[in-house]
């Protein structure tokens, strides 16, 4: 069924995550996802540790996001993040001391790519930021602010599929 106002492209699964939905209500038995192809509508929650791995998509609806909460983790590599219209919110990370893994993506079209709050550790390698309003934010300042433990061959740009400059998304 279509969750939201984008269609839904041939094999993509709609996520219907409206109100805040857990992924381990969605996927109570499956912490590692390989080569799977998302359409995201609402608020999806990382509520412990999941692996979204190889050749990945995840097409997310206007405002929609990603929030990894204080007992998530995301090891995220090789996979696409874009909306489908316009911006979307990205990925927050809640903190935790847990070491959170984010490398050889593709994040475009986010308000703020990625959201570190609290005590996140993230290793943040290899990764194209494309088309985002803030590619990476933290508001935390002091004893209880995120750690970026990797950082390193990341490429921020602004630029369409022929490699040209263009605009960001309405938001």
């Amino acid at each position: 069924t279509e969750c939201c106002n984008c269609t839904i492209p041939n094999g993509f699964t709609s996520i219907n995550a409206q109100g805040g939905v857990t992924i381990s209500s969605l996927f109570p038995n499956q912490t590692t996802f390989n080569n799977v192809q998302w359409l995201v509508c609402g608020k999806l929650i990382i509520d412990r540790e999941i692996r979204i791995l190889n050749n990945s998509s995840l097409l997310m609806e206007s405002g929609s996001e990603i929030e990894i909460n204080t007992n998530g983790r995301l090891i995220s590599v090789g996979t696409n993040y874009s909306a489908c219209e316009n911006m979307w919110k990205g990925i927050t990370f809640q903190g935790n001391k847990t070491l959170q893994v984010f490398n050889n993506n593709i994040i475009n079209d986010a308000q703020y790519a990625l959201n570190l709050k609290g005590s996140t550790q993230i290793n943040v390698s290899n990764n194209f930021f494309n088309k985002n309003y803030i590619g990476i934010r933290s508001t935390n300042v002091g004893s209880n602010s995120p750690v970026i433990v990797t950082f390193a061959g990341n490429t921020f740009s602004c630029e369409d599929m022929s490699g040209n400059n263009t605009t960001l998304k309405d938001p």
